[in-house]
């Protein structure tokens, strides 16, 4: 098992609002990519998955389906989990896996 992390970043925002967040990664390493909320009374829970690869278009994972108002997009060597009409259940660490 392994685990790096790049950066921490806390973010504030007010009920209602859209936040985005950002996540580096290695497109030469990475295949599926992977967004999970932990919260510290449970285990992480699979927010988003893409497949992807250089030569093509991300997809999403055939064994998952996202949530109309917390949305995972891949762009380049970027990923970014977006949630829109923010709430006190969204509070939570957030992180990017590949």
């Amino acid at each position: 098992l392994f685990s790096e992390t790049l950066c921490s970043l806390t973010l504030e925002a007010e009920a209602g609002d859209k936040v985005t967040i950002w996540c580096e990664f290695n497109p030469n390493v990475a295949n599926y990519i992977f967004w999970f909320k932990h919260m510290s009374d449970s285990v992480p829970l699979l927010l988003g998955c893409k497949w992807f690869t250089t030569s093509d278009p991300s997809v999403d994972c055939t064994f998952f389906t996202e949530s109309e108002r917390i949305v995972m997009s891949v762009h380049d060597k970027n990923t970014s989990l977006t949630i829109t009409a923010v709430n006190v259940s969204d509070t939570g660490l957030y992180y990017c896996s590949y």
